[in-house]
């Protein structure tokens, strides 16, 4: 059994050692693969209008990325589970569609290889809101992915409620990333100017 990890990101852009490469570095010892799923459109609208192209910020993940290892993929599975849920609809209709988590899960799962299990990977606070129902269909999520996460955080003040969150929920994984600052995309927009003409 192979197992991959998947990491949605906005990219916008992807944060160094301090931050997303960071995470992936981590994620590159525990699994097999490491696919790294730049958001196509976020499901928040405000977020979605401010976000530059999605081909800008794949290129961008491509550059951050492509050196850490074999294993790490820059996948554009969020824009093909995104194309499979317009299918059928006319361009305006297709415009207001956002795919979600649990579509993007599902997406994977049509792939059909019996053979792989996905992890999802994300941050201590979207894994808080996931539990608490923020999430578009937070429990159809939590069902596909049968406790299949890897919670990664800074070094938390409140370290204690987060591990009994995630001990609750068998099969879910802590993991510390001593290389965590508090760096942000929008915090790092100006150090990552690239260079898409090349």
């Amino acid at each position: 059994m192979r197992h991959i990890a998947l990491y949605g990101l906005s990219a916008d852009p992807p944060t160094g050692h301090g931050g997303h490469v960071g995470i992936v570095q981590a994620l590159v010892d525990l699994f097999d693969e490491v696919h790294i799923l730049p958001v196509y459109r976020h499901t928040y609208q405000d977020k979605r209008q401010r976000l530059v192209s999605f081909e800008h910020r794949w290129n961008m993940c491509h550059r951050a990325f492509a050196d850490l290892s074999p294993k790490v993929v820059v996948s554009d599975a969020e824009y093909q589970s995104w194309r499979h849920a317009v299918a059928g609809l006319s361009e305006e209709e297709a415009a207001q569609v956002s795919v979600g988590t649990a579509a993007l899960m599902e997406y994977y799962q049509s792939l059909d290889n019996s053979s792989v299990e996905y992890y999802f990977c994300l941050g201590a606070d979207a894994f808080l809101d996931l539990l608490a129902g923020k999430w578009k269909e937070s429990q159809r999520v939590l069902g596909l992915l049968q406790g299949r996460f890897v919670v990664f955080h800074r070094h938390s003040a409140d370290i204690a409620m987060l591990q009994e969150k995630v001990q609750q929920m068998p099969g879910a994984q802590l993991l510390e990333v001593e290389s965590l600052t508090n760096v942000s995309s929008s915090q790092e927009h100006k150090l990552y100017q690239f260079d898409d003409t090349r």
